[in-house]
């Protein structure tokens, strides 16, 4: 789990399964585009690394897609709908190996 914080408040979180799913990636309103995502998963993937996984993957809200899409994930099925009203899109991604 990766929590992170600005100004001295929660501002966003990650958690990643040991099977490689990204199972909450939650950024608090008014903090996008600050870069904070980009750290989140970047810690998450590391761990992900540590733990020795190939790929990750994660289901995406409509409007997360394009981030994840510019993080290297792929599209990997149709939406299926989660908790009756959320329509979720299934992405993976391959990791590349440490340099």
């Amino acid at each position: 789990c990766v929590v992170a914080e600005m100004d001295g408040r929660l501002s966003g979180v990650g958690l990643l399964q040991h099977g490689g799913e990204i199972q909450l990636f939650y950024l608090a309103p008014g903090t996008q585009r600050r870069g904070m995502g980009r750290a989140i998963h970047a810690a998450l993937e590391t761990q992900a690394h540590a733990w020795g996984l190939r790929e990750l993957h994660l289901d995406s809200t409509a409007m997360a897609r394009s981030f994840y899409e510019g993080l290297g994930y792929q599209a990997t099925g149709a939406p299926v709908v989660r908790f009756g009203v959320l329509r979720c899109y299934p992405y993976e991604k391959t990791l590349q190996p440490f340099q």
